[in-house]
């Protein structure tokens, strides 16, 4: 049983030759202690032998401030940590004149899917490929 065949029995409530292992987000503080030549979270979810591999949904930064602060596609504003994930500290909709007139990012922007169909091509029947996505109104 491969990678993808683990993770698809297990989905299907069958019993797989072993627990099927995967993991959503690893920090880069974490890649680069495990190994200083992963260039992406892919690179790691590959060494350590994952059943699945992940991406996420590509949103652009459309400004950046001075401070380090820095809007996204849906408008909110993140102020980076030396964590994995930034946490927005502000929303584009304050007013109902900002409701009334706030137009989201494109879904079929061509860069939206992030790596995916690098991932596919690459681990097709291979290993399980999850998409991730976060909630842009935190």
């Amino acid at each position: 049983m491969n990678s993808y065949q683990r993770v698809m029995t297990a989905l299907e409530r069958g019993e797989p030759d072993c627990v099927p292992i995967v993991e959503w987000a690893i920090s880069r503080k974490v890649r680069k202690a495990l190994c200083l030549t992963a260039h992406d979270q892919t690179d790691i979810e590959e060494l350590l032998g994952l059943d699945g591999v992940s991406t996420v949904a590509q949103y652009n930064k459309v400004c950046e401030n001075p401070d380090g602060t820095y809007v996204d596609e849906w408008g909110v504003l993140y102020k980076p940590t030396p964590e994995e994930i930034n946490h927005p500290i502000r929303g584009p909709i304050r007013t109902i004149d900002d409701l009334e007139n706030y137009v989201p990012p494109d879904p079929d922007a061509p860069h939206r899917l992030g790596k995916l169909a690098q991932l596919v091509a690459r681990f097709k029947g291979k290993k399980a490929i999850f998409f991730r996505h976060r909630a842009a109104f935190m």
